[in-house]
């Protein structure tokens, strides 16, 4: 499944159901999306040919739609801003002080999670690089590895290469300190997160 405080997976050719409140455009074919995260008030979405489409609150541009020239893979959609990963491994963000064309180009990248508090993108060697513009020193980028990670309003979660859980962020909130055991996957919400453990339990 995806990463993001709203996340949403939809595997390659499989059907995009893009409702809710997110400002999705209903009248979009529900055919031909490999991917697709939904943020506060806007979504983001890739179709099989790698363009990447928004659709909602663009006050900031964080729903414009990248040039179709651009290929992703993947994409993250946060509060007043997007991310994606493009098809070359590299990551770049549009929105508010990004521009899509400038790229981070020391992955290779695997994937991307954007937050109100910045964001957080994954290589493929498992190490992670976080930025943005309301990090602070509780937001450093974590040293640990990991296979998944997921970006809340104010805080980040991830599953380490074992399995335990880390989050980081905003410390006032409980999120920051997770619970023991092995987890297979994290999802951050506004102000909680939930994991999936390997024994198929939700936490």
């Amino acid at each position: 499944m995806r990463h993001g405080w709203k996340a949403a997976t939809a595997a390659a050719g499989a059907v995009a159901l893009l409702l809710g409140a997110a400002g999705c455009d209903r009248t979009s074919s529900r055919s031909g999306w490999l991917d697709v995260d939904a943020g506060r008030d806007h979504t983001c979405a890739v179709r099989d040919d790698g363009a990447a489409r928004c659709f909602g609150l663009d006050d900031e541009g964080q729903g414009s739609s990248p040039s179709a020239e651009l290929v992703f893979t993947r994409v993250g959609a946060s509060d007043r801003h997007s991310c994606g990963v493009w098809d070359d491994a590299s990551v770049s963000c549009w929105g508010a002080e990004y521009d899509a064309e400038e790229r981070l180009a020391d992955g290779p990248y695997v994937a991307v999670a954007a937050g109100s508090l910045g964001t957080c993108a994954l290589r493929e060697d498992n190490s992670l690089r976080c930025w943005g513009f309301r990090l602070n020193e509780d937001a450093v980028t974590p040293s640990d590895d990991f296979l998944q990670i997921s970006a809340g309003r104010s805080h980040f979660c991830g599953v380490e290469l074992d399995g335990g859980a880390h989050c980081w962020g905003d410390g006032s909130l409980a999120t920051i300190d997770p619970p023991g055991g092995t987890f297979v996957e994290i999802d951050a919400g506004p102000d909680y997160s939930c994991g999936v453990g390997e024994d198929g339990t939700l936490t």
